[in-house]
């Protein structure tokens, strides 16, 4: 006879209703993908290195795919809570969700999808995948033949380190008003460097968050700061606080 617990994920009692009238909630387990579509809502998939192929059937490029940085910040807005991603990864563009997800359980590039699509299992409560920092797409692997672009990477990566970048923001929550001006000069680095890229080669404004990842300011109201251009100047406030700085 097969076990009861084999068929079973959870049984819960309603709680709100009185022991007589209290009924049980029985969910069976899932052991496939039933097309409901939440993972492709909730999040587009990260690419690994043999999804590079999709970038040489034009399926992907440098317009509809985007890097997450070492300790870039993510807000997830679904679950309220912030986290730091623990490696460089490259991501399908989002809207809502994944670009690809038509809505009904249906995705665009289905039979072409990326390889964790294909291994997520969203009913196993284990791991996905099996050594997912080695196999992770990575900037060096679509540009890494192109020399000065991977020159320019490096330096912004250097310069704008997201391990500074947050060591410096915590700084400036304390009221080290000199934390805050390196703040500003990373800030300034990172939308030069973009600048930079997008002129003097004539690379469109989307393709800059798969060279760069997405623009650094953009992270900024994760971790209590709020901020503003005005001409050359930055405007950047804290919870009630408002601090000018050149």
């Amino acid at each position: 006879m097969t076990d009861l617990k084999d068929k079973l994920q959870i049984i819960t009692p309603f709680t709100n209703q009185a022991p007589a009238e209290r009924r049980k909630k029985i969910i069976v387990k899932q052991t496939e993908c039933n097309k409901c579509g939440t993972c492709c809502i909730g999040a587009s998939p990260m690419l690994l290195k043999d999804d590079y192929k999709l970038y040489l059937s034009n399926l992907l490029n440098d317009t509809n795919t985007y890097t997450v940085r070492l300790n870039e910040p993510l807000y997830n807005r679904r679950e309220q809570d912030l986290y730091y991603s623990p490696i460089e990864v490259i991501k399908i563009d989002e809207d809502s969700g994944c670009i690809f997800y038509e809505g009904a359980g249906q995705c665009s590039i289905y039979e072409n999808r990326p390889i964790q699509c294909k291994e997520f299992e969203c009913w196993d409560n284990t791991p996905p995948m099996e050594g997912l920092e080695d196999r992770c797409l990575k900037r060096k692997d679509i540009f890494g033949g192109i020399d000065f672009l991977m020159d320019i990477i490096e330096k912004h990566e250097e310069f704008c380190s997201y391990d500074k970048f947050l060591n410096l923001i915590e700084e400036f929550h304390r009221n080290n008003e000199e934390a805050l001006k390196d703040l500003i000069d990373i800030l300034k680095f990172d939308i030069s460097a973009r600048d930079y890229v997008a002129n003097s080669f004539g690379i469109k404004e989307k393709s800059i968050n798969l060279i760069f990842g997405r623009p650094m300011t953009e992270c900024l109201e994760f971790l209590g700061l709020h901020i503003r251009k005005e001409e050359e100047t930055f405007v950047i406030r804290k919870i009630d606080n408002g601090t000018k700085v050149d």
